[in-house]
């Protein structure tokens, strides 16, 4: 039922803002999405894991009044060599869909150990960097993008890497 449910969202998104893009309203439904409220399929476990979760769960509301739309709208390194120590660095743009900035950037909930991810803004792009140490253990690393203008947080995106 993802699919009809999403559909129709992105349907409201559109009556009520005739001018987004298709990306916009991606990005709206997505990084506004509520975080902390979806379990794991077989435990029935509250789970940050983004492999499970996403973003997180739509809300249609947030979604209607989102500030600021991203692209892409997650953040994805790949599978990164364990005993690489490699470093890399993927750009999103950042589009004002109301209000003004100034805007502020940074990584949460970093879960795994032993990679480091950042964030910095230029204008309308953030660089999202990841830094593996060398001869870390196999697995998923992940965090959250936070966007915020002052102390509020406008929006939010999965940042991944798989150590290989």
């Amino acid at each position: 039922m993802a699919t009809p449910h999403l559909a129709g969202s992105a349907a409201f998104l559109i009556g009520a803002h005739p001018s987004w893009s298709s990306a916009d309203v991606r990005s709206a439904i997505v990084n506004t999405a509520q975080e902390g409220v979806l379990k794991t399929f077989d435990t029935g476990v509250l789970t940050a894991n983004v492999n499970v979760v996403g973003a997180g769960r739509e809300q249609l509301f947030s979604a209607t009044n989102a500030k600021v739309a991203l692209d892409p709208v997650s953040v994805s390194f790949g599978a990164v060599p364990s005993g690489s120590g490699q470093s890399d660095s993927r750009t999103v743009g950042l589009k004002t869909l109301s209000g003004a900035g100034p805007y502020t950037v940074s990584v949460t909930n970093e879960s795994g150990g032993g990679v480091d991810f950042g964030a910095t803004i230029s204008g309308s792009t953030i660089t999202v960097t990841m830094t593996a140490n060398k001869g870390i253990a196999a697995g998923n690393r992940q965090g959250i993008l936070r966007v915020f203008s002052g102390s509020t947080e406008l929006a939010h995106a999965a940042v991944y890497a798989f150590i290989k």
